[in-house]
């Protein structure tokens, strides 16, 4: 494609705006404009006479004593974190490491990467320790550029700068688990912000992760304020970093709303955040505004019909919920709510959510990209459990539990304090639905069979068996080739797994990239497709217990796969012409054709209740 025709494409299909903005951003960065704003400082610079209004004092006492005085209504009070009932205390719902070994992880200056792996070395924030790779020191975000060999992934260098350790010995604290939890939040803080002046270094480059940031050790300040570590003069650190986070976001905003995505739902909440703990901060009024106009005005943009996302993916509509329900508490508790559409929307996703969920596991397809984020883990549910921003956002919407008391309702007791455990007096001409209000079937014991037409989800449900398929017209770019995503599920058991996506960058390798966005990575053969373009329909054809189910693709080359239910065998499947086996598939595609012989692996019984078929 020549560059006037690739020119040509990007307008068209991203539209002026799009094509303005960058245009924009890129004539900024050319001039240094772009630099001289975000113009690197030390922290100590940073004085409060230049950023509070007039009257507030600056000195750390008396700012900490001013902040006593005049706290803002949060999630919970300053000091005192929710309080957890026994049911909730030293459950195993699956996190792993567990809280207590995490906890001493901490203490080791260690941190847990994508909610897994814990790091063999000390933290240090310039350093992958998983790739031994390092970030550039002492160099303004914006001229960073994403990929660096000698970086490596910018997504695991970001990790541990998202601050789960935060939101962790704020959980510690609550949970009576950890008496040194303010004095090990502080070690935490301590090491990070100094190695990250405001506006340098990879830790910057995204609003997003700052605002993410912001969010997690705000949760921990506000959860230990009362501890003795946190002195006066912690109030005025805080501060300082809370307007950095502002400013970085207020002013490169534009460009997360270019993406498209969850970017700039999370960074309006970072700003909401901002200007709701600082109200004295001169640009609070401004930033929150931004951020009230941008949050309402990405989600009636993002959202489709049926609650189903643009970004095409389950986790980035949970980093989506989780961002935006941030935000609609904050202007819950500033006492201006926003339009009744804005809940429904996310009411909508909510059902979503637990329509495409396996009730047993809480689990979802693996559908779409996923990265390991992860911005709000308040409970030990797993990272692949849905069930907490699930029965979060039904409570938001609703007032009322969707899911029976579990783990899970954690989440609720720091989003929202007592208020889970009985009391339902919010008014609900302020945004949230009524009982009245709610649309028909809105709330069902369990998930159904669904069509999500405006997504092109839809899923067949029985006992104990669920299939998922994914059929849609595009009308927003996806960042992955899977136009016919299947996931089969027996017994919470996903017996046909997609295998995510979670590094951005592998230096060398881009052969590797290359594999986990395309058809060979997303349960098929990417030579068995032929370029996209033609329109694919979904027919779900009921049949009977017991007999054949197969799902059919005649828009491809032929290829047909056969399971029959109550039948512990192998799957068989038949197509026209030879061709390897499918490794992404664990062994159910056999060579040429033939049955997979006896002993090959595969991944479990046959479940399938009912016919699936496609055809162009």
């Amino acid at each position: 494609m020549s560059p006037f025709q690739k020119a040509y494409c990007v307008l068209r299909y991203q539209g002026p705006g799009f094509v303005a903005t960058r245009l924009r951003i890129k004539l900024a960065t050319m001039t240094g404009s772009l630099r001289r704003a975000f113009r690197t400082r030390p922290w100590d610079t940073m004085r409060l006479d230049d950023l509070v209004q007039p009257g507030v004092p600056t000195e750390p006492d008396g700012f900490a004593q001013y902040k006593w005085e005049n706290q803002p209504p949060f999630f919970f009070d300053l000091g005192c974190p929710p309080v957890i009932p026994r049911s909730l205390r030293g459950l195993d719902a699956g996190r792993q490491p567990r809280f207590d070994e995490r906890l001493r992880l901490l203490r080791k200056n260690r941190s847990v990467y994508f909610f897994r792996i814990p790091s063999p070395t000390p933290i240090d924030w310039r350093t992958n320790p998983i790739d031994g790779m390092t970030g550039r020191p002492g160099v303004t975000w914006c001229d960073l550029p994403d990929y660096l060999p000698e970086q490596g992934d910018l997504r695991t260098m970001w990790e541990p700068a998202r601050a789960a350790w935060a939101i962790d010995l704020a959980r510690a604290h609550a949970h009576g688990l950890a008496a040194d939890a303010g004095e090990l939040f502080w070690l935490w803080f301590d090491s990070f912000v100094p190695s990250s002046p405001p506006w340098e270094g990879l830790h910057w480059k995204c609003g997003q992760e700052s605002s993410v940031r912001l969010i997690a050790l705000a949760l921990g300040f506000w959860s230990l304020a009362r501890d003795p570590a946190t002195m006066p003069r912690r109030w005025v650190q805080f501060a300082r970093l809370a307007w950095a986070t502002g400013y970085r976001v207020a002013q490169h905003i534009h460009y997360a709303i270019s993406q498209k995505n969850n970017h700039a739902i999370s960074e309006a909440a970072g700003l909401l955040l901002v200007s709701h703990l600082f109200p004295e901060f001169h640009a609070s009024p401004r930033w929150q505004a931004l951020g009230r106009r941008v949050l309402a005005q990405e989600l009636r943009r993002q959202i489709y019909d049926d609650g189903s996302y643009v970004q095409h993916s389950m986790n980035y509509e949970r980093v989506m919920l989780h961002g935006a329900m941030i935000g609609l508490r904050l202007a819950e508790l500033d006492g201006r709510p926003f339009d009744r559409d804005i809940y429904e929307s996310i009411g909508r996703c909510g059902e979503f959510l637990f329509q495409m969920m396996d009730p047993n596991t809480g689990r979802v397809p693996n559908h779409g990209n996923n990265d390991g984020a992860y911005i709000l883990p308040l409970s030990e549910c797993d990272f692949t459990d849905f069930r907490p921003v699930v029965q979060t956002a039904y409570y938001l919407t609703h007032r009322e539990r969707l899911l029976p008391a579990g783990p899970w309702d954690e989440d609720l007791l720091w989003l929202f304090g007592a208020e889970p455990g009985g009391r339902h007096d919010h008014d609900p001409a302020k945004g949230a639905l009524s009982r009245e209000e709610r649309s028909p079937g809105a709330v069902v014991a369990a998930p159904e069979s669904r069509a999500f037409d405006a997504g092109g989800y839809y899923t067949l449900r029985r006992r104990e068996s669920w299939a998922m398929i994914r059929c849609h017209t595009y009308r927003d770019r996806p960042a992955h080739c899977d136009q016919l995503h299947v996931d089969l599920w027996w017994r919470g058991l996903s017996i046909l797994q997609d295998c995510g996506t979670y590094r951005y960058y592998v230096p060398g390798r881009p052969d590797v990239e290359y594999y986990f966005k395309s058809w060979g990575a997303q349960q098929r053969r990417d030579r068995w497709a032929e370029p996209a373009g033609a329109g694919i329909a979904v027919h779900v054809v009921p049949v009977a217990a017991g007999a054949t189910a197969s799902l059919r693709n005649d828009a491809v080359r032929p290829a047909r796969l056969r399971r029959r239910d109550e039948r512990l065998r192998p799957a068989a499947v038949e197509r026209p012409a030879p061709a390897r086996a499918d490794r992404c598939g664990r062994g159910l595609l056999a060579r040429g054709g033939r049955p997979a012989r006896r002993g090959t692996p595969y991944c479990g019984p046959a479940v399938a209740h009912a016919g699936l078929s496609t055809r162009a």
